[in-house]
């Protein structure tokens, strides 16, 4: 039961399991923080390309002598470039005579550049002077003139609604006025550039004779959107949904992009690093062998073995001190010429001389020396004398 237990512990806490914990938690906490971004990538694009579709401004006319009512406004970046938008011009006036009798007028609007700056001190006494000292047509960017009139009635007509209409009047739920609305420009656009998008608008009642009454003016600029626009605004949840998934997959492809770059180059210098460290330890090992050349090695120690009762004990001499008496061996049975004299000597010097080839193919450097060897040629030659036999060609 308890190794049941035990085991998942053990598995949920290894160190692969850690691993993918910490992997986990930094991927959800790096997404998050990248989806925050998105949606604030996403309102800064909205905010500066979607332009606001109804732009209104309140125009206050000035009245002077000899000068036509004309007010200018300043529009605050309101309007943008490659845009297109419907102008008005919203009129309230009075039905009063001298209206009625004025008959058609005119309407001049004048879209001002960023090279126009709007009066900073008296604004009464610009406005006093001459229209041609007011603007420029430098700091025009656009420019239209549109006439309007009063709604005509008869009389009877006239008569009528009033009469109708008196309660309402004498309660004041209702006045004699109308409200003109006047279409001066439509899809008027402005070119790409700071220096083409308008920053004051100027508005200007032109009445060549008698005097006109007017209680209020004022100017609608309304966008006509196309496009991307147009879906970013009429369609705003599946365009945030779009736009925030867009930003948040390009930031995740260049997190992933990036986390892969840095993997790959801090891999490389670990195995940069690691390959300089198996350098360095091939250097320590060659130079600690070279310093155990010196030492002596065991193999050239003599060694002595005991043996049964009354025999000689076992003794190994040296491996190097049995190499040089192998090499003087050698040495003296190549200056050793034993001349047969017979079959029987032949046969003899062929069966010893087997015997010894045989005795050093077989000798595997144990219990042998240069005595033995030599102990085992000497009793040889002295049975070949015993015999008669003539030795070194003697």
């Amino acid at each position: 039961m308890d190794t049941i237990i035990h085991k998942p512990i053990v598995i949920a806490t290894s160190k692969p399991a850690r691993k993918t914990y910490l992997n986990t938690i930094l991927f959800l906490t790096t997404s998050l923080v990248l989806f925050g971004f998105a949606v604030l990538a996403y309102a800064g694009f909205y905010w500066s390309w979607v332009p606001a579709v109804g732009v209104e401004r309140k125009v206050w006319l000035q009245f002077a002598p000899g000068q036509h009512p004309h007010g200018i406004v300043p529009l605050d970046n309101s309007l943008v470039t490659r845009q297109e938008y419907d102008i008005q011009i919203e009129l309230h006036m009075p039905r009063s005579p001298l209206n009625l009798r004025a008959g058609n007028f005119m309407i001049h609007v004048n879209f001002l550049g960023p090279a126009y700056r709007t009066p900073s001190s008296i604004l009464g006494v610009e406005h006093l002077l001459p229209l041609s000292r007011i603007t420029k047509n430098e700091d025009v960017l656009f420019s239209s003139r549109r006439p309007t009139i009063l709604t005509y009635e008869s009389e009877l007509i006239s008569g009528l609604g009033k009469l109708v209409n008196a309660p309402f009047y004498v309660l004041g739920w209702k006045k004699e006025d109308e409200k003109i609305t006047v279409d001066m420009a439509e899809g008027v656009s402005f070119p790409r550039g700071n220096k083409n998008a308008p920053r004051a608008v100027e508005v200007v009642v032109e009445k060549d004779s008698g005097e006109i009454q007017i209680y209020g003016c004022r100017i609608v600029m309304r966008a006509k959107l196309s496009g991307l626009r147009w879906w970013m605004w009429n369609w705003r949840i599946g365009s945030a949904i779009v736009g925030v998934g867009t930003f948040w997959g390009a930031e995740m492809i260049g997190c992933i992009v990036g986390w892969g770059i840095l993997k790959l180059w801090f891999e490389g210098r670990k195995g940069t690093l690691m390959a300089k460290g198996k350098k360095v330890g091939n250097g320590e090992d060659a130079i600690k062998h070279e310093a155990t050349d010196d030492e002596p090695d065991l193999s050239d120690t003599p060694r002595t073995f005991p043996t049964v009762r009354r025999q000689m004990p076992l003794v190994y001499p040296p491996v190097g001190i049995k190499k040089e008496e192998d090499e003087e061996e050698e040495k003296i049975l190549e200056e050793t010429v034993i001349l047969p004299l017979g079959g029987d000597a032949d046969d003899e010097d062929e069966e010893g001389e087997g015997s010894w080839q045989a005795g050093r193919r077989s000798d595997s450097g144990l219990g042998t020396s240069f005595s033995e060897a030599g102990i085992g040629t000497l009793g040889r030659v002295s049975r070949r004398r015993s015999r008669g036999g003539p030795v070194n060609g003697l």
